[in-house]
């Protein structure tokens, strides 16, 4: 018998919604196993820390801010079209410039648990 957690356990015993493992499945973030004959993935209990780090937590917040940010560029385009709402616009332009500085934050701290390059182009 296979041995693993299926994406139902992994999401409880990391502690995150089903749904974010899909999600970091879809930007490449988590790898995702491959599908055998009996139809459910296992994963590895090894991906239960990754999920559980920091790291994973640090991609969380990027994902709410940018997320707050994109509220706000919608927001926006709605504006154009609903001149009543133009009162608002100023409170809504600080509440994106706000979550804009999260997302920078946050990105650079992202970058940081990339692996270093040698800087060195390969010759093609």
């Amino acid at each position: 018998m296979a041995t693993g957690l299926s994406i139902g356990m992994l999401a409880a015993a990391a502690g995150v919604n089903i749904e974010t493992i899909r999600y970091y499945q879809r930007r490449g973030l988590l790898d995702e196993p491959p599908k055998p004959l009996s139809g459910y993935r296992l994963y590895l209990p090894e991906q239960v820390k990754r999920l559980s780090t920091g790291e994973a937590k640090l991609l969380k917040g990027l994902q709410t801010a940018l997320g707050d940010w994109h509220d706000h560029y919608q927001w926006c385009q709605k504006v154009q079209v609903e001149m009543d709402l133009l009162p608002l616009q100023t409170i809504w332009s600080d509440c994106a410039a706000s979550a804009l500085q999260r997302a920078e934050l946050q990105l650079s701290e992202v970058v940081k648990l990339l692996p270093k390059s040698s800087g060195k182009k390969k010759a093609t």
